[in-house]
């Protein structure tokens, strides 16, 4: 503990994949998609008073930290999966947020 100290970082959720939003999307489904997942991620943050951050690590790309986020018995990574906003990700090639044109 850093008694009276404040650091303000990103933290990118380990163990998922979750759809780009504005600039970064690949299409409008995927936009939509990212919208959506931000949604749901503030309404769960929200929820909560208090979280706890654990499995703090460097990410692959400079800059980048990486952790785990949970409230109570509530892990926000296993809650987005299971309302369809992200996707489990083990760091490997990721599959397309955009509906196939057929």
């Amino acid at each position: 503990m850093w008694p009276e100290q404040t650091i303000r970082t990103s933290l990118r959720l380990s163990g998922v994949d979750t759809p780009e939003k504005g600039w970064r999307a690949k299409c409008d489904a995927e936009r939509e998609a990212g919208q959506r997942a931000t949604a749901f991620t503030t309404r769960w943050l929200s929820a909560y008073p208090q979280i706890q951050i654990t499995d703090i690590r460097r990410g692959k790309y400079a800059g980048r930290v990486l952790g785990l986020i949970t409230a109570g018995d509530s892990d926000l990574a296993t809650d987005q999966i299971d309302a369809g906003v992200a996707r489990p990700y083990d760091g490997g090639k990721r599959d397309s947020w955009c509906q196939e044109v057929k």
